[in-house]
């Protein structure tokens, strides 16, 4: 199991992010600084940093939730039932899309392969982990073979050159290429710093394509 247990993004919409991922999503705040907050999803502690120039930081972030929650999430949480539910066969999953308050694309994800249904009302505690976070690159198999060399990690699927996912159904590193186009938008990939802690068999730090990697023995911290 990959867990992306810490997350680092950036945005230059500080406030009207933390209001949505505390007031309209509901999670908790886990530490808040001038320049930066963090909440907690499930295991992954997610942290949005302050840049000062117009870059407009875009990301795409998966948070799963239980295979059975996704319709009450729609018209529950979200609250926008024309948004649109769809199935990837190959993925055995259901999905919904949505921008979050600082305009990144976030995917609600019901994985079925994992079993994790319960029969409580949906809530905040529904998001049980972000379990992908889209990196573009400018060779995505150069770097799906410096990731299973520095990390230890394979792919999911693929791999191709366009698009390949790192990791497993509990943690994906989404690898797409510069210039594609982001599923259920009209944005083109680009480079966007980020950084990514995982569980892992070994403590490892690697700096790649302008990301910084944290891997942490699963041993170490439970």
């Amino acid at each position: 199991m990959m867990k992306i247990t810490e997350l680092t993004l950036y945005t230059d919409r500080l406030e009207q992010a933390k209001q949505f991922y505390t007031k309209v999503l509901e999670l908790e705040l886990l530490a808040e600084e001038a320049d930066s907050f963090t909440v907690t999803i499930g295991w992954t502690a997610l942290r949005f940093a302050a840049v000062r120039d117009q870059s407009r930081p875009f990301y795409h972030m998966a948070f799963n939730i239980p295979e059975n929650k996704v319709e009450e999430a729609r018209v529950g949480l979200i609250m926008h039932e024309e948004d649109p539910l769809i199935y990837f066969e190959s993925w055995n999953a259901h999905s919904l899309y949505f921008s979050d308050a600082a305009g990144n694309l976030i995917e609600l994800i019901a994985r079925h392969n994992l079993e994790n249904a319960n029969d409580t009302p949906f809530s905040s505690r529904d998001f049980l982990c972000v379990s992908e976070i889209g990196l573009p690159v400018e060779d995505v198999l150069d770097t799906v073979e410096d990731l299973e060399i520095g990390l230890g990690i394979g792919p999911w699927r693929g791999p191709t050159a366009s698009f390949t996912p790192m990791g497993d159904e509990d943690g994906l590193l989404i690898l797409v290429a510069f210039g594609r186009t982001w599923f259920m938008s009209d944005v083109q990939a680009r480079f966007q710093p980020a950084a990514v802690t995982i569980h892992g068999n070994r403590d490892q730090d690697v700096h790649l394509r302008g990301y910084e990697f944290h891997m942490v023995a699963a041993d170490v911290h439970a």
